[in-house]
Protein backbone atom coordinates (compact mmCIF):
# COMPACT_ATOMS: atom_id res chain seq x y z
CA UNK A 1 0.00 0.00 0.00
CA UNK A 2 1.33 3.45 -0.94
CA UNK A 3 1.84 5.96 1.85
CA UNK A 4 0.65 9.36 0.56
CA UNK A 5 1.55 11.16 3.80
CA UNK A 6 4.72 12.58 2.22
CA UNK A 7 3.31 12.90 -1.28
CA UNK A 8 2.87 16.36 -2.75
CA UNK A 9 -0.82 17.14 -3.14
CA UNK A 10 -0.63 20.61 -4.71
CA UNK A 11 -0.65 21.78 -8.30
CA UNK A 12 1.91 21.80 -11.07
CA UNK A 13 3.74 24.55 -12.94
CA UNK A 14 1.46 25.57 -15.81
CA UNK A 15 2.50 24.40 -19.31
CA UNK A 16 5.53 22.51 -17.98
CA UNK A 17 6.23 19.21 -19.74
CA UNK A 18 8.24 18.01 -16.74
CA UNK A 19 5.24 18.44 -14.41
CA UNK A 20 7.27 20.47 -11.93
CA UNK A 21 5.59 21.10 -8.61
CA UNK A 22 4.04 24.55 -8.13
CA UNK A 23 5.87 25.28 -4.90
CA UNK A 24 5.80 28.92 -3.80
CA UNK A 25 9.16 30.67 -4.10
CA UNK A 26 10.76 31.49 -0.76
CA UNK A 27 10.27 35.06 0.44
CA UNK A 28 12.43 37.24 2.63
CA UNK A 29 10.75 39.42 5.29
CA UNK A 30 10.61 42.21 2.66
CA UNK A 31 8.51 39.95 0.38
CA UNK A 32 11.24 39.47 -2.24
CA UNK A 33 12.56 36.13 -3.45
CA UNK A 34 16.17 35.75 -2.24
CA UNK A 35 18.91 36.54 -4.73
CA UNK A 36 20.57 33.38 -6.01
CA UNK A 37 17.57 31.09 -5.45
CA UNK A 38 17.54 28.66 -8.38
CA UNK A 39 14.67 26.30 -7.55
CA UNK A 40 13.68 23.49 -5.25
CA UNK A 41 15.75 20.30 -5.68
CA UNK A 42 12.61 18.28 -6.46
CA UNK A 43 12.01 20.48 -9.53
CA UNK A 44 15.61 20.38 -10.76
CA UNK A 45 15.40 16.68 -11.58
CA UNK A 46 14.87 16.15 -15.30
CA UNK A 47 12.67 13.09 -15.83
CA UNK A 48 12.61 11.16 -19.10
CA UNK A 49 9.23 11.30 -20.80
CA UNK A 50 8.45 7.64 -20.18
CA UNK A 51 9.00 8.13 -16.43
CA UNK A 52 6.51 11.00 -16.31
CA UNK A 53 3.67 8.60 -17.09
CA UNK A 54 4.29 6.22 -14.18
CA UNK A 55 1.60 6.78 -11.56
CA UNK A 56 0.72 5.17 -8.25
CA UNK A 57 -2.74 3.73 -7.67
CA UNK A 58 -3.57 7.09 -6.05
CA UNK A 59 -2.57 8.96 -9.22
CA UNK A 60 0.75 10.40 -8.00
CA UNK A 61 3.87 10.47 -10.19
CA UNK A 62 7.56 10.02 -9.36
CA UNK A 63 8.13 13.72 -8.67
CA UNK A 64 5.21 13.94 -6.21
CA UNK A 65 6.09 10.72 -4.36
CA UNK A 66 9.69 9.51 -4.49
CA UNK A 67 11.45 12.80 -5.16
CA UNK A 68 9.20 14.95 -2.96
CA UNK A 69 9.61 12.37 -0.20
CA UNK A 70 13.40 12.59 -0.53
CA UNK A 71 13.85 16.33 -1.06
CA UNK A 72 10.61 17.95 0.15
CA UNK A 73 11.26 21.72 -0.06
CA UNK A 74 15.07 21.59 -0.19
CA UNK A 75 16.14 24.91 -1.73
CA UNK A 76 19.07 25.32 -4.15
CA UNK A 77 21.12 28.54 -4.35
CA UNK A 78 23.89 29.65 -6.66
CA UNK A 79 26.41 30.48 -3.90
CA UNK A 80 26.98 29.96 -0.18
CA UNK A 81 26.89 33.70 0.46
CA UNK A 82 23.47 34.00 -1.23
CA UNK A 83 22.28 30.95 0.69
CA UNK A 84 23.34 32.50 4.01
CA UNK A 85 21.50 35.73 3.20
CA UNK A 86 18.31 33.67 2.80
CA UNK A 87 18.40 31.97 6.21
CA UNK A 88 15.14 33.60 7.30
CA UNK A 89 13.14 31.76 4.63
CA UNK A 90 14.76 28.32 4.74
CA UNK A 91 12.53 25.66 6.27
CA UNK A 92 13.57 22.25 4.89
CA UNK A 93 17.28 22.68 4.26
CA UNK A 94 19.36 24.23 1.52
CA UNK A 95 22.30 23.51 -0.79
CA UNK A 96 24.45 25.85 -2.84
CA UNK A 97 26.24 25.00 -6.06
CA UNK A 98 29.59 25.89 -4.48
CA UNK A 99 29.29 23.38 -1.63
CA UNK A 100 27.22 25.00 1.10
CA UNK A 101 24.68 22.92 2.98
CA UNK A 102 22.29 23.61 5.83
CA UNK A 103 20.18 20.72 7.05
CA UNK A 104 16.68 21.06 8.40
CA UNK A 105 18.12 20.55 11.88
CA UNK A 106 20.20 23.73 11.48
CA UNK A 107 23.54 21.97 10.95
CA UNK A 108 25.83 24.02 8.68
CA UNK A 109 28.41 22.41 6.37
CA UNK A 110 30.42 24.85 4.31
CA UNK A 111 33.07 23.33 2.04
CA UNK A 112 36.26 25.35 1.58
CA UNK A 113 37.61 25.99 -1.90
CA UNK A 114 36.19 25.18 -5.30
CA UNK A 115 34.31 22.01 -6.05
Amino acid sequence: MHNTRRSYAGGFVEDDQQRKLALPKPKLPNGQCPSGFLDYAVNMINLEGRNLSYLTASGYGLRETLFYGLFSRLQIYRTRSEMLLALSCITDGVLSLDGGMIKKSGVFALVAGKI
